[in-house]
């Protein structure tokens, strides 16, 4: 096997000594651009490779991001990690990911190995509703920004979907569309979760409708979850006219399960999802209508960021808002037109 060439080859070749090859291969000032250029031929020629740890080291810089995601399974993952990627790509540095599987101790292993391997930032969609460890990572001296707000007391960077003006959002559109008997499929837990739930209470009361707590209802984030939510609400035999989901995947199952039982929508049940985040939407058996979240605008926003903070730039907005809007589909029914 070939010997690796090293930085005491160029050195012995030049009759240098390795600090002023080391600080060359640098860029450093203190070298002269003649002597840098002889050494940098000397390398080429040697065909040497730079040590990347050791040029961290030297650097106190890996040009590395860390990414702390939630679920891979999301199907907002792919959208968001392409946004940082294309970012960081651009300005040379490289994204490390991790999947936090929806554990909070897998969360805190990922980031403490993140914080080990010396990444120069963490992007983190942070699982809740315990925030503090956030803390500890600035205290490592490695900025974070985070998809999606944290608690107030907490002075963070954030780029977010805004959670509760999306929950007001539809409220508002099913109001609108004449409805007043409104149930919300609901996450577990989480900072967002909670948000929603409250503004989904206050936005009821804004337009003069009592809030019912039985026709709040928790499902877990996927499709089976939906479907079987969906089972429960109309085993119930309450008395609505239309469903919020807190995604489009539990919308997806509330469709499913709809289909599968001849409940007809939107005439017997209006539906709109949250995140418009699935490809088929269009293409259910009833296509969802919902209030669309961005997915690589998220991860573009918070890499370039990241990459402000790292630069020490003036920044005046700590938490940037990127603004929902709806997307009408075929789900949900106008009342007003009966």
């Amino acid at each position: 096997m070939k010997k690796k060439v090293t930085i005491y080859d160029i050195a012995r070749e030049l009759n240098l000594n390795v600090s002023t090859v080391s600080r060359a291969l640098n860029d450093s000032d203190l070298v002269k651009m003649e002597t840098r250029k002889k050494i940098l031929a000397v390398a080429k020629k040697l065909k040497y490779r730079p040590n990347p740890i050791a040029r961290s080291l030297f650097l106190k810089k890996t040009r590395s991001i860390g990414l702390v995601y939630l679920l891979f399974e999301s199907s907002m993952f792919h959208g968001i990690a392409s946004g940082i990627e294309s970012i960081l790509e651009d300005n040379d540095y490289t994204l490390i990911v991790t999947d936090s599987k929806l554990n909070k101790d897998v969360e805190k292993k990922n980031i403490e190995v993140l914080i080990n391997k010396m990444v120069d930032g963490i992007i983190i969609l942070p699982h809740g509703p315990d925030f503090s460890y956030i803390r500890n990572i600035n205290e490592a001296g490695i900025p974070v920004v985070t998809l999606g707000e944290t608690p107030g007391n907490m002075d963070t960077y954030c780029v977010t979907n805004n959670p509760s003006r999306q929950i007001e959002m539809a409220v508002e559109y099913l109001i609108n569309k004449g409805h007043k008997k409104i149930a919300y499929i609901s996450a577990r837990t989480g900072l967002s979760e909670k948000m929603r739930l409250h503004k989904y209470i206050s936005s009821l009361r804004k337009s003069g409708i009592d809030f019912d707590s039985d026709l709040v209802f928790y499902s877990e984030p996927f499709i089976s979850g939906g479907r079987e939510t969906a089972k429960n609400i109309f085993n119930k035999n309450i008395d609505f006219s239309s469903i919020i989901c807190w995604n489009d995947l539990i919308g997806a199952g509330v469709i499913d399960y709809c289909a599968n039982n001849n409940i007809k929508i939107p005439d017997e049940c209006s539906i709109i999802g949250m995140d418009n985040d699935l490809n088929f939407s269009p293409y259910l058996k009833v296509p969802l209508s919902s209030v669309h979240s961005y997915k690589r605008k998220l991860g573009i926003e918070a890499a370039k960021l990241i990459l402000r903070i790292l630069r020490n730039e003036e920044i005046k907005n700590k938490k940037v808002y990127l603004q929902p809007y709806i997307v009408e589909r075929d789900s949900v029914k106008n009342l007003n037109q009966e």
